[in-house]
């Protein structure tokens, strides 16, 4: 069979109109390895024309879409007309469709949703389909006839990572990913995560599926990791970084001296990953400095203790981060603090917090994003008890919050999302940045963001031209 995967993703600029997706490089890989053709579609707006003309090139037989709960605004729409313009059986999987199983089955022109880990779910679908036999009883699938919701249990999930293909990477333009350098080749050595981040799905999915949190965390050997790397690096002989995606990459301290043993000799091309504070020790800094480790990613959230351990729940204290960014200088490694702002029940003077806190451990690179309460997290369900979701849309975390707060206006956290790292880091124009982040041209549009966006757009002139600015 031939299946055609759509990807729609957030309009970020400096992330482009393509975007790896190591889910989607699974599922295509599982059905390659199974003789069944795939092809991708990524779109970051409903486009018809690009639609129309993907499906008439490739012909598929299934359409499989992944979609966040950012994005379903814009999957209901190709949904939509794909169901009313070519009558092809659609699925849709992904966080939305597993945490809003409810809302998702409803959406009009779909054949069924897929809740959880979809490889050998979607698999089995495309070979009852392919030999016309009946696939209402497929685990982690919900179908709908008519009125009635057929909903099917939850297969274990897979243990053992190094059963699976390496992800698929021949149906993504990697080339074009490949320009933006903060993405990097990315890779993922584990699956699932031991913490109960209340701005997290993890919680949620280990409930789904009955787990643990140890039954719940898998780790792929570091020979099956550093294989993938490897054939990676000879198909695309690419110059950047390598990006490892798992949710902490130090969990597991055997495995991580493994790691750097053995990737500092077979590979030893830089690489960046997340850390928790809490897990960063001399011993673990010094294997991710042996292996070539040229950034950590560490998340600060909040500088209020509170918000970050009661709210949040993540169980890192003020100077567990202190002691990490201190050691990554140490060491010679750059770090970068991921902060969020407009977090239920903040005030000003807790932004100003997290603003201190960053001031305190100097990151060399700042991620900053609006909080957003996602379906499936227990933020979100705070969120909802307390009447804080206004009605107001945004399609990803960089764009506007959504939380109408009694602690704190819109146009505060707004302010500080425009100047935070003016704040951090200082500028000699800080009473300007301060004044035209606060006059209103249009609506959410102030005289700082008209300021900037001529700046960047100079910027990027250059950069295409290949010129210095």
């Amino acid at each position: 069979m031939k299946i055609l995967f759509i990807f729609p993703i957030p309009r970020i600029p400096i992330f482009g109109k393509v975007l790896f997706n190591l889910g989607i490089g699974y599922l295509s890989a599982i059905l390659k390895q199974h003789r069944h053709k795939t092809d991708l579609l990524t779109l970051n707006n409903y486009d018809r024309q690009k639609i129309k003309q993907k499906i008439k090139t490739f012909s598929p037989d299934l359409i499989a879409m992944s979609s966040t709960s950012d994005q379903i605004g814009l999957s209901r729409q190709i949904i939509s007309y794909i169901k009313n313009n070519f009558q092809l059986p659609i699925v849709l999987g992904g966080v939305h469709a597993t945490y809003l199983p409810q809302e998702s089955i409803a959406i009009e022109g779909l054949l069924g949703i897929c809740l959880g880990e979809g490889e050998y779910p979607l698999l089995e679908l495309v070979e009852c389909l392919e030999k016309g036999k009946d696939y209402r009883h497929i685990s982690n699938f919900w179908f709908r006839e008519g009125d009635e919701i057929i909903k099917n249990d939850l297969r274990p999930l897979v243990i053992n990572l190094d059963s699976l293909p390496f992800p698929d990477r021949e149906v993504f333009d990697i080339p074009e990913i490949n320009k933006a350098w903060f993405v990097g080749m990315q890779f993922m050595g584990s699956r699932g995560c031991l913490y109960s981040c209340t701005n997290c799905n993890t919680p949620s999915f280990r409930k789904i599926y009955k787990l643990g949190k140890e039954n719940y965390v898998r780790l792929r050997s570091v020979d099956n990791l550093l294989a993938e790397i490897d054939s990676v690096i000879k198909r695309y002989k690419f110059g950047g970084y390598v990006a490892f995606e798992d949710d902490s990459f130090v969990v597991d301290k055997n495995w991580l001296r493994e790691f750097s043993s053995k990737y500092s000799k077979a590979i030893r091309y830089p690489f960046f990953c997340n850390a928790r504070a809490d897990q960063i020790d001399e011993e673990s800094i010094s294997l991710l400095k042996n292996a070539n480790c040229r950034l950590i990613r560490v998340g600060i959230e909040s500088g209020d203790e509170y918000l970050r351990n009661v709210i949040l729940r993540k169980g890192i204290t003020n100077n567990d981060i202190v002691k990490t960014f201190q050691l990554a200088k140490k060491y010679g490694i750059k770090a970068l603090s991921f902060n969020m702002l407009g977090l239920p029940f903040e005030t000003e003077e807790l932004i100003r917090k997290t603003v201190k806190l960053n001031q305190e451990v100097r990151p060399d690179f700042i991620a900053l994003s609006y909080f957003r309460p996602y379906p499936g997290t227990d933020l979100y369900n705070l969120c909802k008890e307390n009447n804080l979701i206004s009605r107001r849309k945004a399609s990803h975390w960089l764009e506007d919050t959504i939380l109408d707060q009694p602690t704190v206006s819109k146009n505060t956290v707004r302010y500080y999302m425009r100047v935070f790292r003016a704040y951090v880091c200082g500028s000699n124009i800080m009473p300007l940045i301060k004044l035209t982040a606060r006059l209103y041209i249009w609506k959410n549009f102030t005289l700082f963001d008209f300021m900037k966006g001529t700046k960047d757009s100079i910027k990027n002139h250059f950069m295409k031209n290949n010129q210095q600015v």
